[in-house]
């Protein structure tokens, strides 16, 4: 059986969880902003406007080479761009 000491340390540890993620997404930088603080090429705010619309991508933290590509008409070179400009931050 589970004391309610038990049952009050597992509600400190989910709280504690919670607050560690979302001190997390606080850290991540909105794609948007992102976009409008960087010299991008046409094509390739036209590929992350996508990515924020149609897939949901908020934070540039969460593109990766696999949603990117995935989208009509982004190619390795728009890839390559992206991460030369994403590397400089």
């Amino acid at each position: 059986m589970i004391t309610r000491e038990e049952y009050n340390k597992a509600l400190d540890i989910v709280e504690q969880y919670h607050k560690q993620i979302f001190k997390m997404r606080d850290k991540k930088t909105p794609l948007i902003n992102w976009m409008n603080s960087h010299d991008c090429p046409g094509r390739l705010r036209t590929i992350l406007k996508r990515l924020h619309i149609y897939e949901g991508i908020e934070y540039v933290e969460d593109v990766n080479e696999f949603n990117f590509l995935a989208l009509h008409k982004a190619g390795s070179t728009s890839w390559k761009q992206f991460k030369r400009i994403r590397e400089k931050d």
